[in-house]
């Protein structure tokens, strides 16, 4: 548990270190079918109250972090999304990309 803990923090901290000027991502981000072209920061997950059930397909050249709950806050729903992945969280109320 503390190793997953670590390891969410690790990320995010990777994820919120300076860049440079080019700092958002590239590309699309897929969630529950909305899309988010150049997505840069907190994206929340649209419709009923989350967490709920969510569909995370990112198609940018920037990792993602599924967040249970709204705002990018407490823990990750599930791995950190590559470039390139996607997958359905059981819940989950925001989307960080860098």
């Amino acid at each position: 548990m503390i190793t997953r803990f670590l390891l969410a923090a690790l990320a995010l901290a990777a994820l919120l270190a300076p860049a440079g000027p080019a700092a958002a991502a590239t590309g699309t981000l897929i969630i529950d079918q909305t899309r988010y072209e150049d997505p840069s920061g907190c994206i929340p997950v649209q419709g009923t109250p989350p967490p709920k059930p969510v569909a995370v397909d990112n198609r940018t050249d920037e990792a993602a972090l599924v967040f249970v709950f709204p705002g990018c806050r407490g823990p990750l729903a599930g791995r950190p999304l590559s470039p390139g992945d996607a997958a359905r969280f059981r819940q989950a109320g925001s989307v960080f990309v860098r």
